[in-house]
């Protein structure tokens, strides 16, 4: 099974967390085909933020002070 979740740093991103849930519905009925593990329980986090809050985490983390596209 794969469980996540979606959260915000921001009320940007409300009107579009519908949108995304269903995007991420739509990739997730393709588990078979991206060789998911049946009796595994993945979970994953979406995390949707802006340009200061990306830009802040990778200072700290990754001594680069901007903003990139993805974290992991």
């Amino acid at each position: 099974m794969i469980n996540y979740t979606i959260s915000s740093t921001t009320n940007k991103w409300t009107k579009r967390i519908r949108k995304i849930d269903e995007i991420i519905i739509q990739i997730l009925a393709y588990k078979k085909d991206l060789k998911f593990i049946n009796n595994i329980n993945y979970y994953c986090d979406f995390i949707l933020a802006n340009d200061k809050f990306i830009k802040d985490l990778n200072k700290k983390f990754r001594k680069v002070n901007q903003p990139t596209d993805v974290l992991t």
